[in-house]
């Protein structure tokens, strides 16, 4: 059985997304790889341009496919990985 968060129900909106980029942007954070917690289906993966970096939205429904995910990261850019997988599953890495 797979416990999930309560947070996987919120939506993953690109408004929320940009929002969770701005907290970030707070602690002096000027790229980086951002995990938000959330349904992995329920999101595109898809790529947009915010504040003049591209932002790459991905799903991951395994601690396998989150970290395959980060392949796709480039330096200077926001990569948003969204998975329903608790941190115990995710690991520290």
């Amino acid at each position: 059985m797979t416990t999930t968060s309560p947070a996987a129900a919120i939506p993953i909106t690109q408004t929320l997304i940009m929002a969770k980029i701005e907290e970030a942007k707070e602690k002096n954070f000027t790229s980086g790889v951002l995990g938000i917690a959330g349904n992995p289906s329920s999101v595109e993966n898809r790529d947009f341009t915010y504040d003049g970096k591209t932002v790459r939205i991905r799903g991951a429904r395994s601690a396998l496919e989150a970290r395959e995910r980060l392949t796709e990261h480039r330096a200077g850019d926001w990569m948003v990985i969204v998975t329903d997988r608790l941190l115990e599953d995710l690991g520290a890495g």
